[in-house]
């Protein structure tokens, strides 16, 4: 709530959800109506132990979900099976031969687990070793005659999330071709950082920044050549329509990073063209405990605020919100997910209530501002530092006047 009150323009430019009170009523009807039917639907999170990703909210939420990660991380697996058993939720994890099912309401999951004594490191499987039995298991054993959606959340650094991206897109494909008892839907988060459609009012919302930007962002502008600080305008709008492109990416990132989330998008279009229902909403900037630990990320993250509306969240309040997308989107007709539903362009199933944290309104392109907030957000957090280094310095400076006056 106190991020919404800070940016109420973001909010309501769709950088993050907000709705009138009717829509709220109709969200809470639609969310009557899911509560109906989720006894019969399963959410699969493959990376289930993810930073960013939905399994904790749709546990709490009551729902089913099919949490697949690596066998070898017994802490996260015994962490994931207590949380779930003080949940409405039922957790189902694969075991080598087996499945175990873990639901608070039933309270069979801790019996059968101390039963059998079996080690949380045999819970799991390798989404990079293990296709063919985890594709198997999915289109098979897991769940007979319940609707699945099917999440790829794991991320892995540099080429290794082609890899991995590439072997989840390989599982989903076998699923949607091989399960015959129910119904298959994809489900994606998207970067922030990446290029997309962009709507009109937000591109206005841009410009306007623009020309009113603060003096000190002109002068790095000038200095740079235009290098640094450059507008967040790629081109015109597209001829007859009512959006742009907008090119939020940061080369920083590296190419692994940017194909490996095209190659989900493509899925994600090429299967809403074939009727298949597809969730894939773009998720702000967090801050989780891996781009915490980084110094240059943290510190690029610290200073996004010198460029407003652009904000980091927490990223507890990034997977509620994303997890209540992904509601929407399964369960709504009037989502952008539902192929019967008309789109102008196939990308704008993408851009349609992104959540941008503000990449798309504020003044400066993302790209060109990285650098910057880097820069600024180091200086922010040394602050404190600085201000007592100056302070030292001047009384050093003071006493040295004084001694030779004397």
């Amino acid at each position: 709530k106190k991020q919404e009150d800070d940016d109420e323009e973001t909010w309501s430019n769709r950088a993050c959800a907000t709705t009138t009170t009717q829509e709220e009523e109709e969200e809470d009807h639609k969310y009557t109506s899911w509560q109906a039917k989720k006894d019969s639907h399963a959410f699969v999170v493959l990376g289930a132990g993810a930073a960013i990703g939905p399994t904790k909210q749709l546990l709490l939420l009551g729902a089913t979900v099919v949490a697949v990660d690596l066998n070898n991380k017994p802490k996260m697996w015994e962490n994931l099976i207590s949380f779930a058993r003080k949940t409405p939720g039922k957790l189902i994890v694969p075991e080598r031969g087996m499945m175990m099912t873990t639901s608070a309401h039933e309270g069979g999951g801790e019996s059968y687990h101390d039963r059998r004594q079996k080690s949380y490191a045999r819970y799991g499987a390798n989404l990079l070793t293990d296709i063919p039995e985890i594709a198997h298991w999915l289109a098979h054993s897991v769940c007979p005659g319940i609707d699945l959606t099917l999440g790829s959340y794991a991320y892995l650094d540099g080429k290794d999330f082609v890899r991995i991206v590439l072997a989840m897109d390989a599982i989903c494909n076998h699923v949607l071709t091989h399960r015959k008892s129910s119904r298959v839907n994809l489900a994606f988060l998207a970067s922030p950082s990446d290029i997309y459609l962009r709507s009109r009012k937000s591109r206005d919302m841009s410009v306007k920044r623009y020309k009113d930007r603060e003096t000190w962002v002109k002068v790095i502008e000038k200095v740079s050549a235009g290098a640094y600080c450059k507008p967040n305008i790629t081109g015109p709008l597209i001829q007859d329509k009512e959006f742009d492109v907008v090119d939020a990416s940061v080369p920083q990132q590296g190419p692994n990073y940017l194909l490996a989330k095209r190659i989900q998008q493509w899925r994600a279009i090429v299967a809403r063209s074939k009727g298949i229902r597809v969730s894939i909403n773009i998720a702000p900037a967090s801050a989780t405990e891996s781009v915490t630990k980084n110094p240059v990320l943290r510190a690029a993250y610290a200073g996004v605020s010198f460029f407003p509306p652009t904000e980091v969240f927490h990223p507890t309040t990034t997977n509620s919100v994303m997890a209540a997308a992904l509601i929407r989107d399964i369960f709504d007709e009037d989502s952008p997910s539902n192929p019967s539903k008309k789109l102008e362009h196939p990308l704008l199933l993408i851009s349609e209530g992104a959540w941008h944290g503000g990449l798309w309104t504020t003044a400066v392109s993302n790209k060109s501002s990285a650098v910057v907030s880097a820069g600024l957000g180091f200086v922010k957090e040394k602050s404190q530092y600085l201000k007592l280094g100056a302070a030292l310095g001047t009384g050093y400076l003071l006493m040295r006047k004084i001694k030779s006056k004397l």
